[in-house]
Order: structure tokens, then C-alpha cells, then sequence
């Protein structure tokens, strides 16, 4: 979209420690940027406190800044998403769902938690503080909180996204746990690798397209001075293989772990 419009783009690594030697506003004048769309800035980051009071037309994915009409928020809805998730393993028979989540000072980890815990309390299910985790999104990270999860009896494990999900099946396996005959994953994402994984994962679609027109948009909107605050895009629940019904003899189990 940009370039249809005579934009110039430039991809930019902006890690911490590139923050931290570079003013925001300081580094897109000097090198003569109109504005900026920010992708996977954690809570924390240096140029987090810096965009409060930029003059800088921005676009933060899954961030928000309050009080500056220069910042713009874009993302799915975490909140639609993880609703979905859950309800689908409902619908399903799961009583006893794990959640693993992402690290902490995510405002994306922040809002699927939160989404989680409500879906749960809605459908009337035992919030378990020992099947609920913060890791990283990575499927690596998936070992050092499985065995947990499985000790419990958990049938079902929402997690808070597509490589979470695919460590999870990973470690399954290695723990002589069938997905989804065992175990039923869902993701979220649906990144490339979803489809392709072994059996094909369930989970929630962000439009990644849709998000990179509506990027634009927004950008060339805060540029011509148009002041836009939140814009949230609808999520889609992807069905594969990953998830099945409940075995009988798991949701005895998990009525008896509830009593």
C-alpha cells in the first residue's frame, strides 16, 4: 500500500540496546522518516516512555500510548480471541484448560490472560493457578512448564501463540502424550507454520494482511493530521487437527479433580 502511494519503506531492526542510543524522534528526523509503524516493543522498552510525548506520526502494534493523538494503537482482538479459543474447547467437553501464556510486560500477554481468566469464570470452569504460565514466545519455552500441566490432568492447552503451541505438541509427544487424542493445542497467530505442523494446529487467525493495509492507512492518516486512537481487527478461529472431543474417561477425571 505504501509503495502504491510513493512511500519509501525501510525495515529497521530497534531492539533495547538500539534504543537506547538513539532518541526516537531524534533518529526518524535525522534520517528523514515521515513516521513509523513499531512492531514487538515490550512494555519496558526505552522508546516506550519516549512515544508518551513524541511528535512523530506512530503506529504501535499491540501497544498503546495514552493521551497523545501522534500514537496510534492497531491490533486483533485479544480479548474476541481467546474467547473463541476457549468456547471451542467447551463446545469440545474440556473442563480442566491450561493456559500458556506470554512473558510478562506484554500488554498482548497482559490482555490474553485476562481474557483467559474471564472465559473461564463465563463458562463456569476452575481457574487453576498451577495450569496457567508465563513463558516466552518460543517454542522452547514450552518444556519448563508442560510437565506441570500434565501432572494436573489438564485435557486442553490454550496458548498464547502458534510456537508456544507447537513446543507444547513437541514436548507432548516426548512425554508419550497424543495430540489431540490426549491433549488437545490450540494456538494463536496462524502463522505458516500452523498448518504445516504435525497434526495441524487449531488456531486463532490474526488477518496479517489486513493488518499491514490497515498499518497504512492509520500512518498516512496521523501524517495528514487525522487523529486516530484504537483499531482493532476481528480474529478468526482456524479448525485443524489439534483439538478433539474430551475421552470419557478424562472428563470423569476432570469432574473429579473439580470436586
Amino acid at each position: 500500500n505504501a509503495f502504491r502511494h510513493n512511500w519509501d519503506v525501510t525495515i529497521v531492526s530497534i531492539d533495547p540496546e538500539f534504543q537506547a542510543t538513539q532518541k526516537y524522534d531524534t533518529y526518524l528526523l535525522k534520517n528523514g522518516y515521515c513516521g513509523a509503524f513499531l512492531l514487538g516493543m515490550a512494555l519496558q522498552d526505552p522508546w516506550m516512555e519516549q512515544l508518551k510525548t513524541t511528535t512523530m506520526p506512530t503506529v504501535l502494534f499491540d501497544n498503546f500510548i495514552d493521551s497523545n493523538p501522534n500514537v496510534a494503537y492497531l491490533g486483533t482482538d485479544n480479548y474476541e480471541g481467546i474467547h473463541m479459543a476457549v468456547e471451542h474447547l467447551v463446545t469440545l467437553g474440556h473442563k480442566n484448560i491450561g493456559f500458556m501464556n506470554g512473558s510478562l510486560h506484554s500488554l498482548v500477554s497482559d490482555q490474553r490472560q485476562e481474557a483467559f481468566e474471564n472465559a473461564m469464570k463465563e463458562f463456569g470452569l476452575t481457574i487453576n493457578e498451577k495450569t496457567m504460565a508465563r513463558a516466552y514466545f518460543v517454542s522452547e519455552a514450552a518444556q519448563y512448564h508442560l510437565p506441570g500441566f500434565l501432572k494436573e490432568g489438564v485435557t486442553a492447552i490454550v496458548c498464547g501463540n502458534d510456537l508456544l503451541a507447537r513446543g507444547v505438541i513437541e514436548c507432548c509427544k516426548k512425554a508419550n502424550y497424543r495430540v489431540p487424542e490426549d491433549v488437545s493445542v490450540i494456538g494463536f497467530d496462524n502463522i505458516p507454520l500452523a498448518a504445516a505442523s504435525e497434526p495441524p494446529l487449531t488456531t486463532i487467525s490474526q488477518q496479517r494482511n489486513e493488518l499491514g493495509r490497515c498499518a497504512y492507512v492509520i500512518l498516512n492518516s496521523l501524517i495528514l493530521h487525522i487523529r486516530i486512537s484504537k483499531t482493532v481487527l476481528r480474529p478468526k478461529l482456524i479448525e485443524r487437527e489439534s483439538t478433539t472431543m474430551v475421552r470419557k474417561t478424562d472428563y470423569a477425571k476432570n469432574m473429579e479433580l473439580s470436586h
